[in-house]
Formats: C-alpha cells, structure tokens, sequence
C-alpha cells in the first residue's frame, strides 16, 4: 500500500435506533461522512476491511522509484463495494447440514 492510501465505502451501513429502527441520516451527517474530498463513497478505515467483502483495488506504480521498486504496483485506494450476501451476481456456498427448498 502506498502510505497515503485512501478507503472508501459506498454504502454505508443503516443507522438503527435503540428499538433496532432504521433511521434516515441528515444530508449534514452524510456529507461529514464523506468527508473534504471528490473520491466515490465515505470515508472508511482499514479495519473497516473484512475477509470475504467487495472492494474495487486501484493500483498505481510509484513516481521516480527505481530498481525493483519501479516494476511493483501499490494499491493507493480500496473502495468497499459491498458484502457477499448483498451482492446479486455472487452465490454463497451451501452450508453443510443446510436443508435445500
């Protein structure tokens, strides 16, 4: 990773309230979540990466790096795009012991 990379989430989780409610966030809280800059989604952390989750890599060489160095490639931004189970196109293994409908 390069030291200045970015994490971003698309879709933020739901916001519930003590009753386990959705509740809608404020276009002030959005855009607080969104953070100073023009990249796609919300700010995110590095712990907020789970196995198994959706993510869009981008990958850049570093400028003026020579050697070795200039052939890798680093990931300067990772978009979480979603969970498995939420994805349309992507098909959860059968659980062992899970009855088929």
């Amino acid at each position: 990773m390069t030291s200045d990379a970015n994490i971003r989430i698309l879709h933020l989780p739901p916001l519930l309230d003590e009753n386990g409610k959705k509740v809608p966030r404020t276009p002030e809280e959005l855009q607080k979540l969104k953070g100073n800059s023009n990249l796609p989604g919300y700010q995110a952390e590095f712990s907020d990466l789970k196995p198994n989750q959706i993510v869009t890599v981008q990958l850049v060489k570093l400028r003026g790096a020579k050697g070795d160095d200039a052939k890798k490639l680093y990931v300067s931004r990772v978009i979480i795009n979603g969970e498995p189970e939420s994805h349309p196109n992507l098909k959860q293994p059968d659980k062992k012991g899970e009855k088929k409908n």
